[in-house]
């Protein structure tokens, strides 16, 4: 297989991430890709199976916590729904027989202090004009929450909600392990993965999936690419700085088959179910698991890394 030179499919990656479905004034029509046709409903992925009820992805940019309310009150929230996305995932390890005890107890300190930066916040508009401010709140992780003034009650939220970054950070660091980091397709073996997010293949593969509410964008290296839709989106087509033509396909429900010696694509969306043969490399994003296999020998699970963007 002909690669393209490492700097340059990470750079394509960024771009695809970050561009590829918002191309500006593209010409839509149908690319040139051989064998391209319906993809039948016995041809979807045959592990068809979903992971529900994940909540919606996002990553926190900066655990640097801002002075401004606004953005304080934001980033609180942003954190709340991590402590529901990090039990998903910690429930899954479990399941798989895992000991995650530790990251359990530490996702508990995460949650209460999270809890208590939402408490002062609240606490900070009812210091208008009191002389200190109490709270009834009994399960805090730093006993019961007093402060004497606005000013006062917003330092102690800030103070609580770097505290859960710290807790954050040690989670993640337990985590790691279990987290996919360019993720080797090895040679005649077999991805497979079902979630919630972001997934980028680049290699010689034959790949199956089958994505809801989903968009897709491809680039072919070696123009041998064969790609069969089940149903007849149209594509939108745009080029990275360097003249590579990605082709995208916005908000689609439904599968999809590609084939070749040298190509890259992006999927993201909900209930992806997918499977990718041959040789390459990977990366998964989102709430989700994966495994390889290899001689009909199937490896141990692990889950997606925590998503690159924001997707509120």
């Amino acid at each position: 297989m002909k690669q393209a030179p490492i700097i340059f499919v990470i750079i394509l990656i960024s771009m695809i991430l970050v561009s590829a479905f918002i191309a500006p004034g593209s010409d839509i029509g149908s690319p040139e890709r051989q064998g391209e046709g319906p993809l039948s409903q016995s041809e979807r992925p045959h592990e068809d199976r979903r992971l529900d009820d994940f909540p919606d992805r996002f990553f926190i940019r900066n655990t640097q916590v801002p002075s401004d309310r606004a953005m304080l009150e934001d980033i609180i929230t942003k954190s709340e729904k991590m402590s529901r996305r990090l039990a998903v995932s910690i429930a899954m390890l479990e399941q798989e027989g895992e000991d995650v005890k530790d990251m359990e107890s530490l996702l508990e300190e995460y949650i209460l202090l999270v809890s208590d930066a939402r408490m002062y916040l609240e606490m900070s508009d009812m210091s208008a004009g009191a002389d200190s401010v109490n709270s009834s709140q009994n399960n805090s992780l730093n006993g019961s929450l007093t402060c004497q003034s606005e000013e006062e009650c917003l330092e102690r939220s800030r103070e609580s909600i770097t505290q859960a970054n710290l807790r954050l950070k040690s989670i993640f660091g337990r985590l790691s392990p279990y987290l996919a980091s360019h993720a080797v397709i090895p040679e005649n073996g077999t991805l497979h993965a079902q979630g919630n997010g972001t997934i980028v293949l680049f290699g010689d593969l034959d790949v199956r999936l089958y994505v809801s509410h989903g968009n897709i964008s491809y680039t072919d290296f070696n123009s041998d690419l064969t790609v069969r839709l089940e149903n007849d989106p149209t594509p939108s087509i745009s080029s990275t700085e360097t003249g590579q033509e990605i082709v995208s396909y916005k908000n689609m429900t439904g599968g999809v088959s590609l084939s070749g010696s040298g190509f890259m694509v992006e999927v993201a969306g909900e209930d992806i179910s997918l499977i990718a043969t041959g040789k390459g490399r990977s990366e998964l994003f989102g709430n989700g698991i994966y495994y390889f296999e290899e001689g009909n020998v199937a490896g141990k699970k692990q889950i997606w890394k925590p998503p690159l963007f924001e997707n509120d």
